[in-house]
């Protein structure tokens, strides 16, 4: 698969953990069979990779905060 580069450098990585976990919260109180699980998990399994690739550019702290 060819790679791309996204620039992410204004990401408020706060506002996107708290997005994250709200996404993930209603994701959870949805019960399938439904169209709307499969777009939220899509939508978190994205925001999942652009974290991951993030963090090992600019550090982890940065972008998921302190880890306890």
């Amino acid at each position: 698969m060819k790679s791309i580069m996204i620039e992410v450098g204004g990401t408020d990585w706060k506002l996107l953990r708290e997005q994250k976990l709200k996404l993930i919260s209603m994701r959870l109180s949805i019960r399938p069979p439904n169209d709307t699980v499969d777009v939220l998990d899509g939508i978190v399994n994205l925001i999942d990779n652009i974290q991951d690739q993030a963090a090992e550019q600019i550090g982890e702290n940065k972008v998921f905060g302190r880890l306890k």
